[in-house]
């Protein structure tokens, strides 16, 4: 995507591994450490061009299928594309190693002015 402008399709393909000592163990759970949810949005929002992670947005769905455990590898299928009024799609997949479903992530980024609350 190169502006907000952009009316067409772009894919991004992420990959990041969580390594044990990563901060996003810290204390989520000590003795079984979890990947927190939040930390899907985050990596998601870092892959973005930022004249769009600075757009205001709504998570339409967050749907987390499979608990993470430490140091994995984690693969993020992003799919950006327009929306209504304007707006962009942001649609994710995370899929683990295995290729199994991790998590479904869906943001909607509002380019109107008057969508910012």
């Amino acid at each position: 995507m190169t502006s907000v402008g952009d009316r067409r399709a772009a894919k991004i393909v992420h990959s990041q591994h969580f390594k044990p000592e990563d901060r996003a163990f810290r204390g989520h759970f000590p003795g079984n450490p979890l990947l927190p949810g939040v930390f899907h949005f985050r990596e998601i929002l870092r892959q973005l061009p930022p004249q769009v992670a600075r757009l205001p947005y709504v998570i339409r769905q967050a749907k987390f299928i499979k608990m993470v455990a430490a140091d994995t590898q984690l693969n993020y299928l992003i799919e950006c594309s327009p929306a209504a009024a304007g707006g962009i799609d942001v649609v994710t997949r995370v899929e683990d190693e295995s290729q199994e479903t991790v998590a479904k992530i869906h943001f909607i980024f509002s380019a109107g002015v008057n969508d910012a609350d």
